[in-house]
């Protein structure tokens, strides 16, 4: 079979299943994606012991991942490696658009935020958050090699576009409403 777009395709069920945690975790590493991924899905692997067994050490079975301010400065984190990466040089408007619409891109982990969130508020900050990392990608940084920058302009809007309606979609918070209009506002200029 040829395809004419492969960034088209389904990515693979292991990257679909990524959990907003997992997603974090890959997009916050230093490391290249594929092997930020592996070591995350290893770990997956890894945590399914024995029915039987069960930690010991209370501080290893407390949870603070779930903190509202433990996960905004790991999304901090991950925004900040996701603007290095996308603003790596792309070969192709292909190559480009599968860091933005990709499994492990800005959008999925917006889907991320809208679909594990523990408020609705939560996720309409963090997807406006995520518009203002695409906002501060710089298009001339990427298009050093050939891709025109105006293509790279063109693919950011497309991105936050798509944050805005997702975000809209979201049941309104009126103490957050304000800040993600003005969130997306700024994202668009």
């Amino acid at each position: 079979m040829n395809v004419s777009n492969p960034a088209a395709l389904p990515p693979p069920q292991e990257l679909r299943s990524l959990t907003l945690e997992e997603l974090l975790q890959v997009l916050s590493s230093t490391r290249p994606l594929p092997q930020a991924v592996a070591e995350v899905l290893a770990r997956r692997k890894g945590k399914k012991g024995a029915p039987g067994d069960a930690e010991l050490d209370p501080l290893k079975r407390f949870d603070s991942q779930s903190f509202l301010l433990r996960r905004t400065k790991r999304l901090s984190t991950a925004l900040e490696r996701l603007r290095e990466r996308l603003e790596r040089t792309a070969s192709s408007r292909e190559a480009f658009d599968w860091r933005l619409f990709g499994p492990v891109g800005p959008l999925a982990l917006a889907e991320g935020y809208v679909r594990e969130a523990s408020f609705a508020g939560e996720a309409k900050f963090c997807i406006a958050e995520i518009a203002l990392a695409l906002r501060r990608v710089q298009p001339d940084k990427v298009a050093v090699d050939g891709l025109p920058r105006s293509v790279v302009a063109e693919s950011l809007k497309k991105a936050i576009q798509q944050l805005a309606e997702e975000a809209a979609k979201i049941h309104p918070v009126p103490e957050l409403d304000r800040y993600a209009n003005d969130a997306f506002a700024e994202a668009r200029q």
